[in-house]
């Protein structure tokens, strides 16, 4: 095999490995910090096991392997001494490609999962009949306590409702999860999570040298990791802020249209209930979900 080839697989594998593992910690940290009945918990609302993040890797693998071998992302490559324009947007090309295995492809393989999914006709058709939309819903196989809607075309828009709320909730109850997930459709929330995504990875491009030079310049002695680092830390900040904020606001978007589309009472009885079997986990919310007390104020003042 060719030395420059090898060179480049070998570079593609270690940036794919390292962005693989870094998405794996950030998922499951919470199983280190919580005792065995929160882990279960935990377990039960997450959805994504390994083997996706595998796949994920593999993708990413490819794309930035293609782009390597291309050689216009390099940074020290010839072609961005002489294109730096072009080299700014073929580059913000590549990490649009290269974040969207799980907005674009997953879901087309997850349909097809058998082992994992089971099609839920009755309610695709209220969709369609309420909504006049057509969009495959599903029940998970594992036990999963939670519910959510994935991606943004129309050949691979899926909701996926966890079987233990199919199990334990009534019937407008489920239907007030569902609503709130097609909302999730309906808004273009999926699509504004990764034009977020992919607007953060194109700051991180774009500003990462002159923020480089300019601690440089206050900090002589700083080395190229612990520069680098700092720049992470605050991307990472400033775009957690930012996501928490539209995150927040398209749930409680999502809150009121389903209130607005089957009652009030039935929303906030689905969160109740998904409040009790998580042993009340979600109620605090996080970066992604407001406060549960929050969720229900905002939905008692929705009006039809």
């Amino acid at each position: 095999m060719n030395e420059a080839i090898l060179t480049l697989l070998i570079k593609s594998l270690k940036i794919s490995f390292a962005f693989t593992f870094l998405q794996v910690i950030v998922i499951y940290i919470p199983y280190l910090f919580v005792g065995k009945i929160k882990r279960k918990i935990i377990s039960q609302l997450l959805f994504f096991n390994v083997f996706d993040f595998i796949l994920s890797g593999i993708y990413l693998f490819i794309v930035i392997f293609i782009f390597q071998l291309l050689g216009i992302v390099d940074d020290n490559s010839l072609f961005k001494t002489q294109h730096p324009v072009l080299y700014f947007i073929v580059g913000g090309f590549a990490m649009t490609l290269a974040n969207s295995f799980f907005a674009l492809l997953f879901p087309i393989i997850l349909k097809n999962q058998t082992n994992r999914l089971e099609s839920l006709p009755k309610y695709s058709q209220l969709l369609q009949n309420k909504f006049g939309v057509d969009i495959p819903v599903y029940t998970t196989k594992k036990k999963c306590i939670n519910a959510f809607a994935i991606g943004f075309f129309s050949t691979n828009k899926i909701i996926v409702l966890g079987n233990e709320l199919i199990a334990n909730c009534n019937e407008d109850e489920i239907e007030a999860i569902l609503f709130h997930e097609y909302a999730h459709h309906k808004n273009k929330d999926l699509i504004h999570f990764y034009l977020l995504l992919i607007t953060s990875c194109l700051f991180f491009l774009f500003f990462r040298e002159n923020f480089m030079m300019f601690l440089k310049s206050m900090l002589p002695l700083i080395n190229d990791g612990l520069a680098i680092a700092i720049y992470g830390g605050l991307y990472g900040l400033i775009f957690s802020i930012i996501f928490s904020r539209i995150s927040h606001n398209a749930e409680y978007n999502a809150d009121s249209f389903s209130a607005q589309n089957t009652s009030n009472s039935s929303m906030v009885e689905a969160l109740r209930k998904i409040s009790f079997f998580t042993e009340h986990f979600i109620d605090k919310g996080g970066m992604t979900h407001p406060s549960l007390i929050k969720r229900i104020d905002n939905i008692m003042a929705t009006k039809k």
